[in-house]
């Protein structure tokens, strides 16, 4: 089964390098899914714009409290979300405004689903006292989100490589996760948004994957990025990976 899934992600218009939800959990389908709207008409931004539909039926169904079925159609459009660059790298139609359509696409689609999550979890379960708590909880995951962005920034323009991954354990582990095809690190964005809106749902953990998710987001993205801010190592010393 393993074995499989590697296989099929030779295909040249996938990423060599990616995170563990989308080589187990999203690329299995995603794969063979570009390859049959490759013979259609369909474009890529189409496809990237019907994954603002399947987040607002998702939207619905998790304010009416329906989190299986929710879940279900936010991981509908994930998957299209992940087949629109392919189809775009297979077609070789990749362009400015279909990466700044799907970033737009992408941050919509978390935040209605994020508030209807919210909405459904706190308020409906909890009342107006637990819906405030909520909301503390989820302006605390956006700060240490502006605040790796921040540092993220600041750490580029000190010389060192952007949209990159830091692994703070060994360097030969890092470089077997490469090798393997996975990018080095156990909690990225997309492993965050797949685990938020597909998994916690779907078993009923939203409200605890929430404080979950706010060690993670502090353990694997900003205090490394202190760490690296911190550092007076030069380039080649860090174990720094830029995908």
């Amino acid at each position: 089964m393993i074995s499989k899934i590697f296989k099929i992600r030779e295909e040249r218009f996938v990423k060599k390098i990616d995170v563990w939800s989308a080589i187990f959990f999203i690329d299995p389908l995603a794969i063979p899914l570009t390859k049959l709207l490759h013979k259609t008409r369909i474009t890529p931004n189409q496809v990237s714009i019907s994954t603002v539909i399947f987040s607002l039926l998702a939207a619905f169904f998790f304010v009416s409290n329906q989190k299986c079925m929710g879940g279900a159609l936010f991981y509908v459009g994930y998957l299209l979300d992940y087949t629109d660059g392919k189809l775009a790298r297979l077609r070789g139609t990749q362009s400015e405004f279909g990466k700044k359509l799907d970033a737009v696409c992408d941050h919509f689609n978390k935040l209605i689903v994020f508030l209807a999550l919210s909405y459904s979890q706190f308020y409906i379960l909890g009342g107006s006292r637990i819906l405030i708590l909520g909301l503390i909880l989820i302006s605390i995951h956006y700060l240490l989100h502006l605040i790796h962005r921040i540092l993220l920034i600041k750490n580029t323009y000190k010389g060192y490589p952007g949209y990159r991954e830091v692994l703070i354990f060994k360097k030969d582990l890092g470089e077997r996760f490469i090798k393997k095809g996975f990018l080095p690190s156990l909690y990225s964005y997309a492993d965050e948004k797949f685990l938020f809106f597909v998994i916690a749902p779907v078993f009923g953990i939203f409200r605890q994957f929430l404080i979950i998710s706010l060690f993670l987001s502090l353990m694997f993205k900003v205090l490394p990025e202190i760490i690296l801010l911190l550092s007076k190592k030069k380039l080649a010393e860090l174990h720094l990976y830029k995908i």
